[in-house]
């Protein structure tokens, strides 16, 4: 009578083998996903500067704030009816708040015209963009 299966040696086969193809991938998988975040961070940053030229438009002027966590400003969007829904920080998955500990993304008025806006990586120490 012949027994139907897989031994223990080619079962520890095949787990060593996925095992290897796992930690051959890992590396370019994280990558993949650090930079799908930066671009998502990138892409809030760029929806909260329209709303910025439209509070501009509205009241001659930009939000007052130095390095103020862009939360404070979105508050103050939000009261205008400016926006509808806050933006979500792709480091922590929920909008963004002063007390967000990766992906912090922060405001300057840079004169009566101008403004700045710093987006921060996973760390929040590595600045991952700056615009304009």
């Amino acid at each position: 009578m012949r027994v139907r299966g897989f031994s223990l040696i080619e079962l520890m086969v095949v787990i060593g083998v996925i095992a290897i193809i796992n930690i051959v991938m890992m590396p370019s998988f994280t990558s993949l996903q650090r930079s799908a975040k930066q671009l998502s961070a990138k892409s809030s940053a760029r929806q909260i500067m329209v709303l910025l030229e439209q509070y501009y438009f509205m009241n001659q002027r930009y939000p007052d704030g130095d390095m103020v966590s862009i939360s404070m400003i979105i508050s103050d969007l939000n009261q205008l009816g400016l926006i509808s829904s806050d933006p979500i920080n792709p480091y922590t998955g929920r909008p963004y708040s002063l007390a967000d500990t990766s992906g912090q993304l922060l405001y300057s008025k840079q004169g009566s015209n101008a403004y700045r806006l710093v987006g921060y990586g996973e760390d929040n120490q590595s600045v991952v963009f700056e615009y304009p």
